[in-house]
């Protein structure tokens, strides 16, 4: 039996990881590819944060009366807009360390996890240093929501027409589904208005 050669044998042995596997930039996870890990990119983000700072009450009630969590693609931004909202419409403080205090406050349950409230919350405190934008964050939330809506809403009736849906109640879903887009876009009509910058084109 041939004895083995230290030197060659280290030569072949594959590298030590001495550190992890630098992440793919186009990977959902990496800082340049997922708004998440840059909030100052982020209207969601910008919006909750400048919420936590605005003291401008008309502001303060114009985003309140026209953002609804379900606008927030990002489920966790939306469950934080649910606890700033309910906090500032009961009147009280609703700056970085009452939201976490909201937060520890209450207990775990299915629609509130405080580990990724916390940590979120964290990441988004700072994204914005302009909290008097706060409804031109809005308008872009809303903006965004009423476009994945109208799109979320043309597939239902695509459906609808091909057999999902009853041929006598196809007119009656159709103006429903109206209905809805309709008050989706006057909030975000208001928050233009609000802004006085007028609807996008």
């Amino acid at each position: 039996m041939t004895a083995s050669d230290p030197k060659r044998d280290e030569m072949s042995a594959p590298a030590l990881q001495l550190a992890p596997d630098v992440a793919d930039p186009s990977e959902p996870g990496h800082p340049g590819g997922d708004p998440v890990d840059r909030p100052a990119a982020d209207a969601e983000a910008c919006l909750l944060s400048a919420l936590m700072q605005l003291r401008e009450r008309e502001q303060i009630a114009v985003i309140l009366a026209n953002v609804v969590p379900a606008d927030f693609d990002d489920a966790v931004h939306g469950a934080l807009y649910r606890i700033v909202a309910g906090m500032l419409g009961r009147g009280l403080p609703a700056d970085f360390p009452m939201v976490a205090h909201e937060i520890d406050a209450r207990p775990d349950t299915d629609a509130h996890h405080r580990v990724p409230l916390r940590r979120r919350l964290v990441r988004i405190v700072d994204a914005t240093a302009y909290p008097e934008r706060g409804a031109h964050y809005a308008k872009a939330v809303v903006a965004q929501s009423l476009r994945r809506s109208t799109a979320i809403a043309g597939n239902a009736l695509t459906e609808a027409a091909a057999g999902a849906i009853a041929t006598d109640d196809l007119y009656a879903y159709m103006c429903e589904l109206g209905r809805a887009q309709r008050d989706h876009h006057h909030r975000y009509a208001t928050l233009s208005t609000a802004t006085g910058r007028g609807q996008d084109r």
